[in-house]
């Protein structure tokens, strides 16, 4: 019955977008010497950099636990995801805003469901990953393009465009299906930085809004927000600590399951020099009762870690534009 409970959490944004293990990544060496500390009174601009050109590449890992109460049993739940995703910047205007193409690279997962049953496990690198059936929708998009967002140098997402294989209509030829997708929170994976220079210790607040289940397809609205605060500049590197709360009041207990992951506190490191953010880690310790009548009780617990890399890496040589011959 536990198993019932897990099928009602709504995963945060970006689980599959990212995981390695932290001892393999490949990160740039740290500076020799302590960099100066920001001076009072001082503005920072938080900016995107975009070349034309460039390939940034992220390695995610994710670690989600679920320890779950049903009239008296208790189960625990385990699920971690390894993840390579790249942004390739395919134009850049005269304003700073780019056009870039989001593409996973590779994927790796285990989840345990407990029970005494066997973890199950994918990497879409391995052999035979394409045989198995249950992951058939994740090896459909590791590897591609998956869209193609106009993103301002704020971070903030102007357009978005979903990319999808079209099948080929004759040998040879493959074409690229570009699918209007504007105000989908979920294809916004750059966090949204103030317009103008901003002091250490100053804060901006980004609001969104995300959908639950009341009840059968009825879906309802909730609001979240996050509070982002500088918290320190040293040379080049901003500080940037974020809290995310929901807003709208949530009384029912399979709602409030539903969001069980979506307050989330955490840090980043933004280089102003290079226009791009190095690492970020995120939290979130939840607990809801009730959530399937009395005598039960879900806790969930996350962390997850991202780090910029410089390896390279092979991604599919998928058109990006029209028709591929």
């Amino acid at each position: 019955m536990p198993r019932r409970l897990l099928s009602l959490v709504c995963y945060p944004l970006g689980l599959l977008m990212g995981v390695l293990a932290l001892s393999t990544l490949e990160a740039e060496d740290a500076p020799a010497a302590k960099a100066p500390a920001a001076k009072p009174g001082a503005t920072y601009k938080l900016a995107y950099k975009f070349q034309k050109g460039d390939l940034v590449r992220y390695e995610t890992q994710q670690n989600v636990k679920f320890v779950s109460q049903f009239k008296g049993n208790e189960e625990v739940a385990t699920n971690k995801t390894e993840t390579r995703k790249t942004y390739r910047v395919v134009d850049v205007s005269a304003d700073g805003s780019a056009e870039l193409e989001l593409v996973i690279e590779w994927v790796r997962m285990k989840a345990d469901f407990g029970e005494g049953g066997v973890p199950i496990e994918f990497d879409s690198k391995a052999p035979g990953a394409n045989t198995q059936a249950k992951f058939a929708d994740v090896m459909r998009n590791v590897g591609k393009p998956q869209a193609r967002l106009q993103c301002a140098p704020t971070g903030k997402v102007i357009k978005v465009k979903e990319m999808q294989l079209v099948t080929p209509a004759a040998a040879g030829s493959q074409s690229v299906k570009l699918t209007d997708m504007t105000g989908r929170d979920d294809f916004n994976f750059l966090t949204v930085f103030p317009a103008e220079p901003i002091e250490v210790g100053k804060s901006w607040i980004e609001k969104s809004e995300v959908k639950v289940t009341v009840e059968d397809k009825l879906k309802e609205a909730i609001q979240l927000q996050r509070k982002y605060t500088l918290e320190s500049v040293e040379g080049d590197i901003a500080t940037v600590a974020f809290k995310t709360s929901v807003l709208t009041p949530v009384k029912n207990p399979t709602i409030a399951i539903q969001l069980i992951q979506r307050e989330t506190k955490g840090k980043l490191q933004f280089d102003m020099a290079r226009g791009a953010t190095i690492t970020r880690n995120v939290d979130s310790d939840k607990s809801v009762i009730n959530p399937a009548g009395n005598n039960t009780a879900m806790h969930s617990t996350s962390y997850l870690f991202e780090r910029i890399v410089t390896s390279t890496a092979a991604i599919s040589d998928v058109p990006s534009e029209g028709t591929k011959n």
